[in-house]
């Protein structure tokens, strides 16, 4: 695995089969937390679950929560 990955015969991103999300869906949930709306509703239109747009939020420096 670390000769392949080394190499660059390993995939990355979108090159994975298990990708749901492409990048202009990417763009548009941020788009849609941004403006309010709640995560499982975003996940049901985007067919996954209500943490992968958390995660998505949170990688983008978005937090619902105030601590």
């Amino acid at each position: 695995m670390q000769d392949a990955a080394k190499k660059g015969r390993q995939a990355r991103g979108f090159k994975l089969p298990q990708t749901v999300m492409t990048g202009k869906d990417k763009e548009c949930a941020l788009y849609l937390i941004k403006k309010g709306c709640q995560y499982k509703d975003i996940a049901v239109l985007f067919k996954v679950t209500n943490t992968t747009i958390g995660r998505l939020a949170l990688s983008n420096g978005i937090k619902r929560r105030s601590a």
